[in-house]
């Protein structure tokens, strides 16, 4: 989600009234005109991130929600807690969730997980991470050093494999 969907601040930032040559337009104009040169100049210099790749991180976080629901209920099942609401929540945050993200760009999230997980037994314990074996993705780095908020690095192994996770 763009940070300007959330809280349109871009207003505070432009006069009400702005003079371009012989034409004094609006602020809502203005950022019309101002959007769409930037637009151009980011696709123009490759930096831009297509339709297809807003998707394909769309996908992911889906994937990588549904994994991590997965992952809660079977902590859950195991320790006989029942859930009633959404298992986790993922929020974005950094270049992706404001919007400024490029193709090269990694996507930035925290995952909350109710309070039966516990961070030793379930995060740092025999590492039985989701995302492994069935779901065919690989490269999950857990950064142990950050015991206290653990960090959990991923990338799916083949694009195709997050569609075919997400059609079963």
């Amino acid at each position: 989600m763009c940070v300007y969907e959330a809280c349109d601040m871009r207003e505070n930032f432009l006069p009400a009234e702005t003079d371009f040559g012989d034409e004094v337009l609006s602020g809502g104009r203005v950022q019309e005109i101002l959007g769409k040169q930037l637009e151009e100049y980011l696709g123009e210099n490759k930096v831009h991130t297509t339709a297809y790749e807003k998707e394909r991180r769309v996908k992911v976080l889906e994937t990588l929600k549904a994994i991590g629901e997965d992952w809660i209920r079977g902590i859950a099942d195991a320790s006989g807690v029942g859930i009633h609401a959404e298992a986790i929540r993922i929020c974005t945050f950094g270049s992706y969730h404001l919007g400024v993200d490029h193709p090269e760009s990694d996507v930035d999230v925290l995952i909350l997980c109710p309070k039966f997980v516990d961070r030793q037994k379930d995060i740092f314990g025999p590492l039985d991470m989701p995302g492994t074996g069935e779901h065919g993705k690989s490269g999950i780095t857990l950064v142990e050093a950050l015991r206290k908020h653990p960090q959990v690095k991923w990338k799916p192994l083949h694009p195709e494999s997050v569609d075919s996770y997400l059609k079963s």
